[in-house]
């Protein structure tokens, strides 16, 4: 990416006209005069600026630039900017909590505020001028924003203080009434660089947690259930045991219990829990996870994704990462990867039967996941 700043902004930026502490995104600051505002209006019409909303933009360069997920969270951050009480629900709280999820989501999702209130519209009514240099490609759309009524709250965990109060009032036990939802909390969305954008009001985790793990596909849900017991795995715990039955209906409950029972902290990317609950589906027995191969001279080789004991075959999901260009400094530091990777599928093919590889395309089309492991030999489930 060309982090080189645009020399259009530079007066802006010099004068002090420009809200600072949200990363690429631009915004005339809190008194900055008239004209600073036209300027940045202007630059979005000659082509210059994507507008995010009323007079917020980003540089069309930098834009293009991003991953799809960190052009998702530039969305998310900027509508925060815009709207300070936005409250963000489903897989938009997940994504800016950091989980991983199967997919960029589409849309970004807020809490309506009351049942029955839903809407869906887009983040900015034009995002691209007429002048906006397309170069030959079709410029990445900002996500819509769709509000929603989500039923599906977490309680407020007191840790018991309130019936202990009714206890020591003299009153019943059962009287206590139930603990309402457990309010949101505030995260600071970020790239995946590590640049800050500003804050953000979420879901808080545990009703992350009930939402997306009860929803209808269980590949989705699955992915960011591993993400939550990987990097919390005893509170994740705590709050599937104590939470499940807020879940509306028996459905939905069974839906949850399915992918919570599934979940594995060992899966270490959104592709290999997407694979993983992928095989699942197609009937394949279960693979063991990330178990160390060593060569014939004792020395490891590595960690494979996927093992199947019985038949001795390695999986390993290839994702965008080690072929990715931009995550080099250099053409040779990629070619370097690339080699050393198929110097390990050399050495995984000397002590192991087969090594069966596959891709984000396959898991889109999980046909070709399927193929690869009957090529492979990988045996169904009994």
């Amino acid at each position: 990416m060309d982090d080189a700043p645009d020399p259009r902004l530079a007066p802006l930026r010099h004068d002090g006209h420009l809200l600072p502490g949200h990363g690429p995104l631009l915004r005339a600051a809190p008194g900055a005069p008239t004209r600073a505002r036209k300027a940045l209006a202007r630059l979005w019409a000659q082509g210059v600026l994507v507008r995010l909303g009323a007079g917020l933009y980003v540089p069309l360069a930098h834009w293009c630039a991003l991953a799809p997920w960190d052009r998702y969270t530039l969305a998310c951050a900027g509508y925060a900017l815009l709207h300070p009480t936005a409250r963000f629900t489903g897989t938009a709280a997940a994504h800016l909590h950091g989980l991983p999820l199967a997919q960029t989501p589409p849309e970004i999702r807020l809490r309506s505020p009351a049942p029955g209130h839903r809407a869906r519209r887009p983040l900015a009514a034009s995002a691209f001028s007429d002048l906006a240099d397309t170069r030959g490609r079709r410029l990445p759309a900002p996500p819509a924003v769709r509000w929603t009524w989500n039923g599906v709250q977490a309680p407020a965990d007191d840790g018991g203080e309130l019936r202990r109060r009714r206890l020591a009032s003299g009153g019943p036990e059962g009287e206590a009434p139930p603990p309402g939802p457990l309010p949101p909390v505030t995260v600071e969305a970020a790239l995946s660089d590590g640049t800050l954008l500003g804050p953000v009001t979420v879901d808080a985790l545990p009703t992350v947690q009930l939402a997306l793990g009860s929803g209808p596909v269980f590949r989705e849900a699955v992915v960011p259930l591993d993400g939550l017991r990987r990097r919390l795995p005893g509170p994740s715990a705590a709050w599937a045991e104590r939470h499940a039955d807020r879940l509306p209906t028996r459905a939905a409950r069974e839906r949850f219990e399915r992918a919570w029972g599934f979940s594995d902290p060992r899966a270490e990317s959104a592709g290999e829990s997407l694979s993983r609950a992928l095989i699942h589906e197609l009937g394949f027995a279960a693979p063991h996870l990330q178990r160390t191969v060593f060569g014939r001279d004792g020395r490891a080789i590595g960690r494979t994704d996927f093992w199947w004991e019985e038949v001795d075959v390695v999986g390993e999901f290839d994702g965008i990462g080690k072929y990715d260009v931009d995550l080099h400094a250099s053409a040779a530091e990629r070619r370097q990867a690339i080699t050393r990777e198929k110097e390990r599928e050399v050495a995984l093919r000397r002590v192991c039967r087969d090594v069966a590889r596959w891709t984000w395309a396959d898991l889109r089309e999980p046909a070709g996941l399927e193929a690869e492991l009957v090529r492979a030999g990988v045996p169904r489930r009994s």
